[in-house]
């Protein structure tokens, strides 16, 4: 007997936040709206200073107010927040995205360490 190629899934489907992340909208009734709709998984923009940077240069979103500060206890409360969705809502974080340009040899060390600070 022949198994059909959705019978062997064994992943289920996440939805990422980056587009809705972009335009400044809250975070939590986006989490809370992923996880009413089924979604067991999402993914999101890290959103350190140098993907802020990244995405008002190269992404095209339109006229851009000046690049704002990124502090610590802002980013620890934005991964705080992606943290209390999987408490709250069942939903986990799957993955951040990192805009990085790896190619100029003057960010890459500063891009390098974000990029093994999310990791570890």
């Amino acid at each position: 007997m022949t198994t059909h190629r959705a019978e062997r899934q064994r992943f289920s489907i996440g939805y990422h936040l980056n587009s809705w992340d972009l335009t400044g909208l809250p975070l939590r009734p986006a989490i809370k709206f992923l996880a009413d709709q089924g979604f067991g998984w999402f993914e999101i923009l890290a959103f350190t200073s140098l993907s802020d940077q990244y995405a008002r240069k190269y992404m095209q979103l339109g006229n851009q107010a000046p690049m704002g500060v990124t502090t610590d206890t802002d980013i620890l409360r934005r991964y705080a927040l992606l943290s209390e969705g999987q408490s709250e809502y069942g939903i986990k974080l799957s993955s951040f995205y990192v805009n990085a340009i790896f190619t100029n040899p003057v960010a890459w060390p500063y891009e390098r360490d974000v990029l093994v600070g999310l990791t570890r």
